[in-house]
């Protein structure tokens, strides 16, 4: 009865050493289905496949694949943007909140509950649901932005010699500019001074803040565009780098108190579009005075200025403003040709002082206009028709 056991055990280990070299004949045989024959063709034809891929298709693959890495690039514009990282499940969230807020500031000013007790258990509730909700979105940002971090970094923070395979003329970053604010200035940084953008568009989704000083003593910059979004520069106007700027944009700004600084010292601006900014005070008054500035395109829209005072913009030429109704004080204007007014109804503004509409009258908008070569009046309204009519 005990002789077979030697035998069972030689059968165990023989049975171990042919499972171990089927183990190893799968493993090989998975090797070569696995294997990369899209790699292995030549640089030729693998150029061309990066060709037919937009800029971010082709930014990922060769990020991923080593044997890409080395190919010349032929997109020079990137756009890389955080909410293309953020799962659907992040957008409902977020609508989930607005609602809940929305319905919250409802129910307040009805203000239909009495008893202490019942507006008190209430308040809770709703809260309860609007911070379980503002914590879900701060997960899936926080989430969202180590993936972005480590995407933008292995796509700007890289060798020298990987630089020489492509170039990057336009590039747009748009972060959470809460977090990871060091990585956001090394982009920047790294962007400008060794990648050598030319068109550069900052926007945060939360209010970003660079210090434009880490610039100062950077040699053979090409940036002649910038575009700012919810982006607070600090230091641009004394900057050097910034000083041969041509084209700026501004939008989503709650503070304007450095604009005409940036325009004292940055004199080689040629084109200026200031969108959905606001002045915080009663009266929201924008004043341009830049004796120097080679300003010729100027483009207010959706701002919450009232009156804008262009008192000095020797080389201004086309005007356009669109949105709110401003009035407009021209001053020294001489090469002023082309104005184009978009209003909604122009003739009514509300009164920030006494929260009353306001009315105006028409020629309000059109006293001490320059001669021009071309008006442009879209005006929306009954009463802008019926003014119009008695004109």
């Amino acid at each position: 009865m005990e002789s077979p056991r030697p035998y069972r055990r030689l059968r165990k280990a023989s049975d171990l050493r042919s499972a171990h070299s089927s183990e190893r004949v799968s493993m090989s045989q998975k090797a070569v289905d696995d294997e990369d024959m899209i790699s292995r063709l030549p640089d030729d034809i693998l150029i061309m496949i990066l060709s037919k891929m937009d800029a971010r298709a082709a930014m990922v693959t060769t990020i991923l694949s080593k044997r890409w890495h080395s190919l010349p690039q032929l997109h020079t514009c990137y756009d890389l943007d955080v909410n293309d990282i953020l799962p659907r499940r992040y957008h409902r969230q977020k609508r989930l909140y607005g609602e809940a807020k929305a319905g919250y500031e409802a129910e307040k000013c009805e203000d239909r509950l009495t008893d202490i007790c019942a507006i008190r258990e209430r308040h809770k509730q709703w809260m309860g649901r609007i911070m379980s909700l503002r914590a879900s979105l701060e997960h899936y940002k926080r989430c969202a932005m180590r993936r972005y971090v480590k995407l933008v970094n292995a796509f700007l923070l890289v060798p020298k010699s990987a630089r020489k395979c492509r170039s990057i003329q336009k590039l747009r970053l748009q972060t959470f500019g809460s977090n990871s604010r060091y990585w956001i200035d090394q982009w920047i940084i790294a962007a400008i001074t060794k990648w050598k953008v030319e068109d550069l568009s900052l926007a945060a989704v939360d209010h970003g803040v660079f210090n434009f000083k880490h610039l100062n003593g950077r040699q053979k910059v090409r940036l002649n565009s910038l575009s700012l979004s919810n982006w607070i520069a600090v230091g641009i106007h004394k900057s050097p780098v910034f000083r041969r700027l041509t084209k700026l944009s501004l939008s989503n700004l709650s503070c304007m108190g450095e604009t005409g600084s940036i325009l004292r010292h940055c004199i080689q601006i040629k084109d200026l579009r200031i969108t959905a900014c606001c002045i915080t005070v009663d009266q929201p008054v924008f004043q341009i005075d830049a004796p120097r500035s080679k300003i010729k395109n100027l483009q207010v829209e959706d701002c919450n200025f009232v009156k804008l005072y262009l008192f000095s913009l020797p080389c201004l030429e086309t005007l356009v403003c669109r949105g709110q109704p401003t009035k407009i004080h021209y001053g020294n204007v001489p090469q002023l040709k082309h104005l184009s007014l978009n209003y909604l109804q122009p003739e009514t503004i509300k009164d920030n002082l006494t929260s009353s509409n306001k009315v105006y009258p028409l020629k309000k908008f059109f006293k001490r206009i320059p001669p021009l070569e071309n008006l442009v009046l879209q005006f929306k309204g009954t009463q802008v028709t019926n003014n119009l009519q008695k004109a």
